[in-house]
């Protein structure tokens, strides 16, 4: 991103995006390759679909934060999808994992209860 501007570096992306379909879970790991190529980097990323709570925490646990989905009905939105930057986990006694997310509404931590609206896990790597 050198040499661009947080607003800049927003309206790439979002060119991108909407060039590969729009804003859709299937869309992201084509431009997160086409964007990581075009720095001259190999990119890694790989979609896990209907993930369980372990390949969120596999990741996590491991220094690798990761995207994470939320279905159309999460707490969210009841008609369209989420996508969020997953950093950290919480367990709670008794079986239930939160997720720590950064999701773009607040800057403040952002904690979800793992649930089905899970939809995705992209786990993306630059080498």
């Amino acid at each position: 991103i050198s040499g661009l501007t947080f607003e800049q570096l927003k309206t790439k992306i979002d060119t991108k995006m909407l060039n590969a379909g729009g804003y859709t879970n299937r869309n992201v790991q084509g431009v997160y390759n086409a964007y990581v190529i075009e720095k001259s980097y190999t990119p890694s990323c790989d979609v896990i679909w209907s993930p369980t709570v372990h390949d969120m925490v596999n990741e996590v646990a491991n220094g690798r934060p990761c995207m994470l989905g939320f279905a159309a009905g999460s707490t969210y939105s009841e008609s369209v999808g989420h996508m969020t930057m997953c950093y950290g986990y919480q367990y709670i006694a008794g079986g239930t994992y939160y997720s720590i997310v950064a999701d773009g509404h607040t800057t403040a931590k952002v904690y979800k209860v793992w649930n089905q609206y899970n939809d995705c896990v992209i786990k993306m790597d630059i080498q």
